[in-house]
């Protein structure tokens, strides 16, 4: 008589601890059902090895090559498929305006790129920092490529050519990677990502330039950007006003603190040269160069040209933001 009341309370000890256990998460240690807790992510090492981020980085940049040389229906394709962010429209802007290299053409080959930096941990977007050398005009470039989620491959995002006599502090050890910089984050520096890439901006316009105290704009792209304002406003004479801005482009900037704690930061501007024709001016001419962006030879009340910048800043811990790399591209127009 007593067995049947034994195995009855055991059989409800059991259920009540397993209703315990399922409602509080306590019970049978985890290891016990086969299952353990998910690994945390490493956030100290760069998520490729060396040798393997190289190898992307060379694939991509010949890519990138091979599509800027293709014409026809494949050449728009190519170039997605390689190129993203400032370098596809900076791409798709040389072939809008006929200046984009011939497939006829002689392929020169850069060196093989040297992999400066990649970064750090496993989540994304992920970043690779390359460089190499046109072995023609031995001129230094910086190349950034993306890969902004698990799914997709890396891209080229940025191809920047360094000014002349510019240098990039050390990136520190390829395998422990960088940490990206949020683009709001000023910590150690005399400006954040953001407000840096903007300072800059502003102290490129006209007619009222803004230079702020941390942000040097005497390097030889603003120097000829002025220089090019000023020929511009001298040819308009009365007939018309200039008027260029330089604006962050929204979701293109890329920031990666380097071994000495310097910030360096990839970002996209885009420039808007607005001509508006005086009150006595009938009509504006377009010149011939800028009529493929238009569609247009005349224009009876403005003139608009937009072109990308890429820049590559860098912002110290104390002094002024200083232009490591820049290059520019027309890349549409319009008239009214």
């Amino acid at each position: 008589m007593t067995r049947p009341h034994s195995r009855r309370s055991w059989r409800l000890l059991l259920v009540a601890f397993l209703a315990v256990a399922t409602l509080t998460g306590c019970g049978l240690p985890q290891r016990l059902a086969g299952v353990s807790p998910a690994p945390e992510q490493v956030a100290t090492v760069a998520p490729l090895g060396a040798d393997h981020a190289t190898r992307i980085a060379a694939r991509v940049l010949d890519a990138a090559d091979e599509a800027d040389r293709k014409s026809g229906d494949a050449a728009a394709a190519a170039r997605q498929a390689v190129l993203t962010g400032t370098a596809l429209a900076a791409a798709n802007g040389r072939v809008a305006m006929g200046t984009a290299t011939p497939s006829s053409a002689q392929l020169s080959r850069p060196e093989p790129p040297k992999l400066l930096a990649m970064s750090r941990g496993q989540a994304f977007p992920r970043l690779l920092l390359a460089t190499n050398q046109d072995p023609q005009s031995r001129r230094q470039y910086l190349d950034l490529l993306v890969s902004p989620q698990v799914t997709a491959p890396f891209k080229l995002s940025y191809r920047v050519p360094m000014m002349a006599g510019a240098s990039l502090p050390a990136t520190g050890d390829v395998g422990r990677g960088i940490p990206m910089v949020a683009a709001d984050n000023a910590t150690g520096l005399v400006l954040s990502p953001k407000a840096a890439v903007e300072g800059y901006a502003a102290a490129l316009g006209t007619p009222d330039p803004s230079v702020g105290e941390h942000i040097d704009a005497g390097d030889s792209f603003a120097t000829a950007l002025k220089a090019s304002q000023s020929t511009q406003s001298s040819a308009l004479g009365s007939l018309a006003s200039l008027k260029q801005t330089h604006t962050l482009a929204p979701d293109t900037l890329y920031a990666v603190r380097l071994a000495g704690g310097d910030v360096l930061v990839f970002a996209q501007l885009d420039r808007a040269d607005v001509i508006t024709a005086s009150a006595n001016t009938k009509e504006l001419k377009v010149p011939e160069a800028l009529q493929k962006l238009t569609g247009s030879a005349t224009a009876t009340s403005s003139m608009t040209i937009n072109a990308v910048e890429a820049v590559a800043l860098l912002i110290p811990a104390q002094g002024k933001v200083k232009l490591l790399g820049a290059t520019d591209q027309l890349v549409s127009g319009s008239v009214q």
